[in-house]
């Protein structure tokens, strides 16, 4: 059974991001994967219920609004939550728009329950779809490198790098961090281009296995 202590004490748990501000203060983001794992500690015979409200096309692509529901082991509703994809949002979209959906509405229904929201109900995954999109020019571009001197033009928005995408990406796609540390040769030196071309790297390759039926989980 869920109680509000129960969350409170596996919520001390939950590894989360640090980002930092334009005015140099940090926000915490939690990873998806860590708030279902919270929820199954919580609840192992509960469910994660996930469901298309709509699917259309846009003019400008496919675009999908999906829900989520977090339900306990009697079926009763514990919260819910909604997000929206466009698939020329971004290069992964292209291929992965109804599956990056699906963990934003996951994540916003379990943030709903309180999982993970001692900073932010928004998730890592979700900040990083929503910086990404509004940067976004070209749907064929991947994504920026910029120096890592560059800082951002909104006032107190989080200063997402290269190197919190990459990291992102990873855990989403399975990847082992200490696997790929080691496969790049990537050290605490490693700079914001270099991240950004081994993000595209990784985008790349997810596609592909994708394309001959070896999909990453």
């Amino acid at each position: 059974m869920i109680t509000a202590e129960g969350i409170k004490d596996v919520n001390k748990t939950i590894e989360s991001i640090t980002l930092k501000t334009n005015k140099g203060k940090d926000k915490k983001y939690v990873m998806v994967n860590e708030r279902i794992k919270a929820f199954r500690e919580l609840c192992p015979e509960g469910s994660i219920t996930t469901d298309i409200v709509s699917h259309t096309d846009s003019g400008k692509g496919r675009v999908v609004v999906m829900k989520t529901t977090i339900t306990n082991e009697a079926g009763q509703i514990l919260a819910t939550g909604y997000a929206y994809e466009n698939e020329t949002a971004s290069y992964v979209n292209k291929t992965s728009y109804i599956e990056n959906c699906e963990t934003s509405a996951v994540g916003r229904a379990l943030g709903m329950l309180g999982i993970g929201v001692d900073d932010n109900i928004c998730s890592a995954e979700e900040l990083v779809n929503a910086v990404t999109n509004q940067k976004k020019k070209d749907p064929e571009k991947k994504v920026d490198t910029p120096a890592p001197e560059e800082k951002t033009t909104q006032p107190d928005q989080p200063a997402v790098t290269n190197r919190i995408r990459f990291i992102a990406f990873c855990k989403k796609h399975g990847y082992d961090l200490d696997e790929i540390k080691e496969r790049f040769g990537i050290t605490e030196s490693t700079n914001e281009i270099r991240f950004g071309a081994l993000l595209n790297q990784l985008m790349d390759e997810v596609q592909e296995a994708k394309t001959n039926g070896q999909q990453r989980v």
